[in-house]
């Protein structure tokens, strides 16, 4: 995005792309009051400089080139868990009420257990999830 332009449809706020997004955030605002400093300081003769941030939407490509960190489905909170694409509140407090019920999840593809997850939901959360 650029300055002033908003945000981009779509995107959620703290879904499996956002640690990568706040990193990039937070380096471009290091680097801009640096050069903030040097201007400030003569050491620049420019004060203009422009940044960019890319980000495609759910494409797995973007996951696949970033780390990613599983979400333990037998220990994560609802808030986490709702960080799982296509996973809300409600099936979040599904997956713990489940989970409390029946002792937790041996296998992630259990999680299809659960009402409201069946295969294609389980197909989009499953590389981001752990039992262990």
């Amino acid at each position: 995005m650029r300055g002033g332009e908003g945000k981009r449809p779509g995107l959620k706020a703290g879904g499996p792309g956002a640690p990568l997004l706040a990193a990039a955030a937070a380096a471009l605002c290091a680097l801009s009051f640096c050069l903030g400093v040097l201007v400030g300081r003569g050491g620049l003769k420019s004060e203009t400089v422009s940044f960019e941030i890319s980000y495609e939407r759910s494409s797995p490509e973007v996951y696949k080139a970033a780390e990613v960190v599983k979400i333990n489905i037998n220990t994560a909170d609802a808030e986490r868990l709702a960080d799982l694409p296509g996973i809300g509140e409600k099936l979040a407090e599904r997956i713990i009420s489940y989970r409390s019920e029946h002792g937790g999840f041996k296998y992630e593809y259990e999680i299809m257990n659960v009402p409201g997850i069946g295969e294609a939901k389980y197909g989009k959360i499953k590389d981001y999830i752990t039992v262990k």
